[in-house]
Formats: structure tokens, C-alpha cells, sequence
């Protein structure tokens, strides 16, 4: 799907059982060429020392307005 894809980690926040990871993602369309720049935040929840479930944001404060406690 990409030529290329690159994900990088700007800030991981620790509220217990889930981390708040505000990622920048950049990539290039396979085929089109057309560049991706984005910044996601993702929630991960953990059970058991792995991670049950991601959700993934556009909006940093929605996302940090759906993380527990």
C-alpha cells in the first residue's frame, strides 16, 4: 500500500492500565507517490502485561478525553 511508512513516537503517557502514545506517521502512497503526514493518538489498553486493545484518534483531546480516570 506504501513505498515507504514511517512512524515515529513523540510522547507516551502512563494512566495504569492504558498508555496515551501520540504518534507522527509519514508515508508515501504506493503506485500515486501522494505523501501521508499525520499525528495520531492512540489508547492502548493492557491486560496482563500485553496489549488488549488500540484505539486510534485524529484529535489528541478527543482521545485524551476517552482514556479512563
Amino acid at each position: 500500500m506504501f513505498d515507504s511508512f514511517e512512524i515515529y513516537v513523540e510522547e507516551i503517557i502512563d494512566v495504569g492500565d492504558q498508555l496515551v502514545v501520540v504518534t507522527h506517521e509519514r508515508a508515501t502512497g504506493k503506485g500515486s507517490g501522494l505523501p501521508v503526514d499525520q499525528r495520531l493518538t492512540h489508547i492502548w489498553t493492557i491486560r496482563n502485561g500485553q496489549v488488549a486493545t488500540i484505539r486510534s484518534f485524529t484529535d489528541r483531546a478527543e482521545a485524551l478525553s476517552m482514556k479512563k480516570g
